[in-house]
């Protein structure tokens, strides 16, 4: 299974001595045994022999190469080294990240003293050095604290067998076959959805059939869920990991049939992105317990239970002995024997017999076949049956290419940056001056996934080789009820006094110093459409003032953060007279702001500093200070009824911590632009918008409106425009 181990303790602490004994040397990486497969031990003056590290660096580079094989297949593997330099460490959490490892250790604690005894009893080459003893010792002893992807255990049996899950609070159990790209059916068995029951998939959800698209958005839907567990199918280990990195040699039935769909639906930023998720979320074989029965379910098939962390992942993916060979009758007479653990097996992948004890959930479904469901009843009962195809591929010829986008993985010198780029939920694009941005994705934004890496990733701008901040916004900061921000929160965790500022209606833009000139991005690029609006702007803000901003980022290797409007090129809700930028705060260019949203405190003496008269150019405008709780509560109340025409307003506390109110105004104009993108977009498509439909909303009066407006005059008006002739005729 994807377990690394690693055993971890100084010379002669009893290391190699654990692996014989517990009889693991098959699995297990020996740096010493590498240093003797590259030289031999060498001769000293006094006649003794010593293991070499003249071939040290040899050395890692080989056992990282071993390693990495071994990840590939899905091996158990133990690495019996010192590991008492943290640093050399990080390369596994590398690997890990890319093969979906588990990094456990095992800690050996033996006495300074012991060691030394045990090391004078050694015979021949397998002395060390007492100062290289003791110099480890130390190393160990005095160690910082290893970070959390590194598990402690303190014995085998913690990790040899795989952890089955107690399932009874469900009502019963579903578990379905493989998919390929075959919607319908799917959707068939998901008609009938509820969280009551626990869905189980066997894998290969993409590849031959010709529902890609549908079956994409079905799979990113059920993802998060958590009573939903999906298990790797062999398509998507040929296929779906070799895409997302960058390995080129996925196969041509995948660029046919899975890819050219989705790229001509998503951009290809987004099906990679999603792809990498879906393929993190994928589990190598899932146990369970379920009314009094246990069951092994995997994609591949096995003959029978050992100690599942011996048993690779490739061989759970894709199957032990040939496609056709009767794995569940081998299963069912091993089960027999006792051989099995009392797990009942569940796979995919192979159309072959059901055993007593084994169910076959491959049927041909991409042919015409049947999509196969498991079904565990809550009285224990279980029931199999399949459900026919229709929609697949009757032999019409697909467009072939044998072309795709290369897309580049980016890879720095900063652990944390790297974490970022390969997470799944932000989205990496390279812009100039040698510069990745980093933001989180609209998945992200879906599902809530707000964390350490995804609150940080809102107008990060990184150097692509180094990792080294070069333009940074706030952290990402919340509305008024959105995620934990409510009076409760507020009550226990706000500091004062709260400053309120107003909010404008405008874009993000970002100016930062690089290479001594200043550089302007908009919050995920440093070019494009918004970028040229900003641009436009900002040359026309008078000379000293653009000197004065330059020498403070400059001095202060910081990004000043505006608020970018433009009436003319880009109208939201709120109507401007004029373009204008209002420079909001200064942010400090590093990765963490060691506050909630911004460094208030930093900023604050920066915006004092940078006194300016200009036209184009305006601070943010202070409307109150806050005391305490009442008076915020009370603000907070009053404005809940306001009928001022702006957006909102912005809030940060004396800690930093930042959200936003919008006012009822802006929240009401904001969904009626929704209707009007809406209708306009029925109205072009030629689909008929009834009054009838409408007659009963209480919006009904603004809808009949827009139809009356019809398809040729919706097409050319923003909402601002709808909005005043809308209140000019009421």
């Amino acid at each position: 299974m994807r377990t690394l181990l690693l055993l971890r303790g100084t010379q002669a602490s009893g290391k190699s001595t654990w692996v014989a004994e517990n009889n693991l040397e098959p699995y297990t990486l020996n740096a010493d045994k590498i240093r003797l497969n590259i030289a031999n031990p060498v001769l000293f003056e006094n006649g003794s022999f010593e293991i070499s590290q003249k071939y040290n660096k040899l050395t890692w580079e080989l056992l990282y190469q071993y390693l990495e094989t071994r990840m590939q297949n899905g091996d158990f593997t133990i690495v019996d080294a010192t590991h008492s330099d943290i640093k050399l460490m990080n390369r596994y959490k590398d690997l890990a990240n890319i093969y979906k490892y588990t990094i456990y250790y095992l800690e050996f604690d033996t006495p300074l003293e012991e060691c030394l005894k045990r090391n004078k009893e050694r015979v021949g080459y397998k002395y060390v050095p007492e100062k290289v003893i003791e110099k480890t010792w130390e190393a160990i002893k005095n160690k910082e604290k290893l970070p959390n992807i590194f598990k402690k255990i303190n014995s085998l049996d913690e990790i040899v067998n795989f952890y089955t899950a107690d399932v009874n609070e469900y009502r019963k159990v579903i578990i379905i076959g493989d998919i390929h790209s075959c919607a319908e059916p799917l959707k068939e068995v998901l008609k009938g959805y509820s969280e009551e029951n626990l869905y189980v998939f066997v894998g290969d959800y993409f590849d031959r059939g010709i529902q890609a698209v549908e079956t994409f958005k079905i799979i990113l839907d059920l993802l998060e869920k958590p009573n939903v567990i999906l298990i790797e199918g062999n398509h998507e280990n040929n296929s779906v990991k070799k895409f997302i990195y960058d390995e080129e040699k996925y196969t041509k039935s995948f660029e046919e049939t899975t890819l050219q769909p989705l790229l001509k639906e998503f951009e290809i930023d987004y099906v990679k992105s999603s792809l990498k998720k879906i393929y993190k979320k994928l589990r190598q074989c899932y146990t369970f317990e379920f009314r009094g029965k246990k069951f092994l379910c995997t994609h591949g098939g096995l003959p029978l239970v050992p100690k599942l962390a011996l048993v690779s992942a490739r061989e759970m993916i894709k199957g032990v002995g040939r496609y056709e060979t009767e794995i569940g009758e081998i299963y069912s007479k091993n089960y027999k024997k006792g051989l099995c653990q009392d797990f009942i097996q569940v796979h995919g992948h192979r159309e072959v017999n059901n055993g007593e004890y084994s169910y076959c959930l491959e049927g041909r479904v991409e042919f015409g076949g049947e999509l196969k469901v498991l079904t565990i009843h809550n009285d224990g009962n279980i029931e199999k049956h399949g459900i026919k195809n229709d929609v697949y591929n009757r032999g019409l010829s697909i467009p072939t290419t044998n072309s795709h986008e290369k897309i580049e993985k980016f890879q720095t010198q900063n652990d944390l940056i790297n974490e970022m780029i390969n997470y799944s939920f932000i989205t990496v694009k390279e812009c100039d001056y040698n510069l990745i941005s980093l933001n989180f994705n609209r998945e992200a934004f879906n599902r809530k996934k707000w964390n350490s890496l995804t609150i940080k990733a809102r107008g990060l701008f990184v150097d692509k080789n180094s990792g080294e901040v070069k333009i940074r916004s706030y952290n990402k900061f919340f509305n008024y009820g959105e995620r934990n921000i409510n009076l409760g929160y507020l009550k226990k965790y706000a500091t004062y006094p709260i400053k309120v500022f107003k909010k404008y209606n405008g874009f993000l833009g970002l100016a930062s110093i690089i290479d001594g000139n200043i550089v302007l991005a908009t919050k995920s690029t440093t070019n494009g459409t918004y970028k040229d609006i900003f641009q436009s702007i900002w040359d026309k803000v008078e000379d000293n003032v653009k000197k004065l901003l330059k020498q403070t980022m400059i001095e202060n290797n910081c990004t000043a953060v505006f608020e970018v409007v433009s009436p003319e090129y880009d109208p939201h809700i709120i109507k401007y007279d004029k373009e204008h930028l209002y420079l909001l705060d200064f942010i400090e260019n590093k990765l963490d702001l060691d506050t909630h949203n911004i460094n208030l405190e930093f900023s604050e003496k920066l915006m004092k500093k940078v006194e300016f008269s200009s036209d184009i150019l305006t601070k943010k405008e202070l409307i109150i200070e806050l005391r305490n709780f009442e008076e915020l509560a009370n603000f907070l109340e009053e404005k809940s009824q306001s009928l001022e025409q702006i957006e909102g307003y912005v809030f940060c506390d004396n800690s930093g911590l930042m959200f936003k109110f919008k006012l009822p105004y802006y929240v009401l104009w904001k969904e009626r632009r929704t209707w009007l993108e809406r209708y306009r977009s029925a109205l072009l498509k030629g689909k008929e918008i009834k009054i009838s439909e409408i007659e009963k909303d209480e919006n009904r009066h603004f809808k009949k409106f827009l139809l009356k407006l019809g398809k040729d005059k919706l097409q050319g008006l923003s909402i601002i425009d709808v909005r005043e002739m809308y209140e000019k005729e009421n």
